[in-house]
C-alpha cells in the first residue's frame, strides 16, 4: 500500500510484484508456479535497523515524515503478524503442488484492497491522511 512518505519504499516493492505477476505468466506453461508472499506490518525492529531518513528543506514535510515514521514503527511493533507468520506462508508455497500466486499474511494485507476497491479513491486518500497526516498538522 502506498503510503505518503514512503514512495522509495512502495516503488521497490510494487516492481517485483509486477515482474513476479508477469514471469509466473510466463513460466505456467512449464508448471513452474512463481508466488508472492505479502505480509503487512509484521513484528519485528526492521524499521529501526533499516530506515534511513531523507532530509528536505521544509520543516513540515521532515515532521510530516517522522509522524509517518514513527506510527509505521508503533503499528508493526504491535501487530498480530510474527515472523513465523511469514515462514508459514513459504512452507505452505513449497508444500503445495500449484502454489496460488498470492499469499497474503496478516488481516491489513487482507481488508486494505478489499477497502480500496469498495470505497471511492477520495475517501480512501482522506482517511491515508487522516491516519497518517492529521496529526503533524493539528
Amino acid at each position: 500500500m502506498a503510503l505518503p512518505y514512503n514512495s522509495a519504499y512502495a516503488a521497490s516493492k510494487f516492481a517485483p510484484e509486477g515482474y513476479s505477476a508477469s514471469l509466473r505468466l510466463e513460466l505456467l506453461e512449464d508448471q513452474i508456479y512463481v508466488s508472492l508472499v505479502e505480509p503487512g506490518l509484521v513484528r519485528t525492529d526492521t524499521l529501526d535497523t533499516s530506515r534511513q531518513q531523507v532530509t528536505t528543506g521544509h520543516p513540515l514535510s521532515a515532521q510530516a515524515r517522522a509522524a509517518m515514521v514513527d506510527t509505521m514503527r508503533q503499528s508493526g511493533l504491535n501487530s498480530g503478524v510474527a515472523p513465523g507468520h511469514v515462514a508459514g506462508a513459504v512452507a505452505q508455497i513449497v508444500a503445495a503442488r500449484r502454489p496460488r500466486l498470492r499469499y497474503p499474511v496478516g488481516a491489513l494485507v487482507r481488508w486494505v484492497p478489499v477497502r480500496k476497491t469498495v470505497l471511492p479513491q477520495s475517501i480512501f486518500e482522506w482517511v491515508a491522511v487522516q491516519q497518517f497526516l492529521r496529526p503533524v498538522q493539528a
